[in-house]
């Protein structure tokens, strides 16, 4: 069979599926074949070949050499599985800043051919995952860049959930527990809370005191057509983990959602409002927290809305994405809330954990302040321009909730009262001052190194 060149959405980005000649001995693999190539449109030679292994969990890059020095790639993995990805980083280009992804591993032995003049990065899938790339250009430390491989403005949706992420909330929390110096065991999809036995089976021996659970179910639309799998991990699953709380002698903090109210509100919704959820995810949080009360009285659940952050895909990114590709973009100005960063809140499930005394129940955190959609995306806007992220002008234009048609109804007010934490001596930051706190801490320097991270 012949090479296989297919293209991607982006000029020049080739998935390329090599020769292969399998027999009863195992295979024989063509990876290269110069005549081929440049039949292809791949003039370049390559002059070096590297070789990495990397264990699971493992994110490298995002890499790229400056001119005269830039680097075509052909990467390959030769064992286990990876996530790579090539950002367009070419001046000019049509496609500048945009990305793409592809998963290679050793049982598909597809290979991805980035030109020069990308960066490049990857994350490893499984362990002991090993890469092989030929370059076009040799190494040199002086024209060495890197692009954050978590910069908003790409918005790039590494799978990080398959690798033992624990989500944005989760990632940040985690982060904000170890730097007070608190002991934990993080844990995600390896331990499944719908199987009580391997709940009871991760905690035995561990001594552990606080659990607190960022696991749920969140694709708002899509518990539209799987209600039924959404309330197994919304209700099901916050029930065993209560349940093994109160065995363990555990107080558990469980994170719920302004989606258990209406939404048709005129007045912050109070803890002891009664919920009223008009769409599945929302049905089934509610599920969640009364389970949740009713197998562990001590517990403590927080709800919260708007929710943004570093580690993962939210309003924000996708805002900073369009803003510097489009001229005009248009957001929902009818649904008023307010917007939390996960790292505020990350500081007050922190609180809660380290002050002695607080009474069981239900709280409301989010940041304070109340906006709709569009003024958020507007102070978006203003501050990414006053911070360097945007460098052009773009206008937003109003749109009301029927403009804009979704699967699952959207509260037209979900402003949370935080009185009730705030008195539990827990401080709630204005969501303006986060915003841009929030975004003055990414920048995007095309002087950073890019060394390889380990994500948590």
């Amino acid at each position: 069979m012949p090479f296989i060149f297919a293209e991607t959405s982006i000029q020049g980005l080739l998935v390329i599926t090599p020769r292969v000649f399998p027999d009863d001995r195992g295979f024989f693999i063509e990876t290269y074949k110069e005549s081929d190539f440049i039949r292809a449109g791949i003039t370049e030679r390559f002059v070096q070949d590297n070789h990495s292994r990397s264990s699971k969990g493992t994110l490298r890059g995002l890499h790229f050499q400056r001119s005269p020095h830039a680097q075509g790639k052909l990467v390959r993995a030769t064992r286990g599985r990876l996530w790579d990805v090539a950002v367009d980083l070419r001046p000019g280009s049509t496609t500048y800043r945009q990305w793409h992804g592809v998963e290679l591993s050793g049982d598909n032995r597809i290979m991805f051919y980035i030109p020069a003049g990308f960066a490049h990065g990857f994350v490893a899938l499984e362990d002991d995952t090993e890469l092989q790339y030929k370059c076009t250009a040799e190494y040199n430390a002086a024209s060495d860049g890197g692009v954050r491989w978590d910069d908003p403005a790409l918005a790039i949706s590494w799978p990080l959930k398959d690798v033992g992420n624990r989500g944005m909330l989760g990632t940040e929390l985690t982060q904000v527990l170890v730097h007070r110096g608190l002991s934990l065991v993080g844990t995600d999809r390896e331990v499944d809370i719908l199987d009580p036995a391997a709940l009871e089976a991760f905690a035995a021996g561990k001594g552990i005191r606080w659990v607190i659970n960022c696991a749920a179910y969140t694709a708002v639309d899509k518990a539209e057509d799987e209600e039924a799998f959404a309330l197994r991990l919304n209700a099901e699953g916050p029930g065993n983990i209560a349940r093994l709380c109160t065995r363990i002698g555990a107080r558990l903090i469980h994170i719920s959602t302004d989606y258990v109210f209406s939404g048709e509100g005129s007045r912050p919704y109070l803890e002891s409002d009664p919920v009223s959820p008009t769409g599945a995810y929302g049905r089934t949080k509610a599920a969640g927290e009364k389970a949740v009360l009713a197998d562990a009285p001590d517990a403590i659940i927080v709800r919260t809305a708007w929710l943004y952050g570093r580690y993962g895909p939210n309003f924000v990114a996708t805002m900073l994405r369009l803003m510097a590709a489009k001229d005009e973009i248009g957001v929902v100005a009818d649904q008023k809330g307010t917007p939390t960063w996960a790292y505020d809140l990350s500081v007050a499930i922190a609180g809660l954990v380290t002050k002695d005394g607080v009474p069981a129940g239900i709280y409301h955190f989010t940041n304070t302040g109340e906006t709709t959609w569009h003024g958020f995306a507007q102070e978006i806007l203003r501050a990414g321009t006053d911070l360097g992220l945007l460098a052009r002008p773009c206008r937003i234009k109003a749109l009301t909730t029927a403009e804009y048609p979704t699967k699952t109804k959207r509260p037209a007010y979900s402003v949370l009262s935080k009185d009730k934490i705030l008195a539990a001596g827990i401080a709630a930051p204005e969501w303006k001052a986060s915003l841009r706190a929030f975004l003055a801490g990414l920048g995007t320097d095309p002087e950073d190194t890019g060394e390889p991270v380990r994500h948590p």
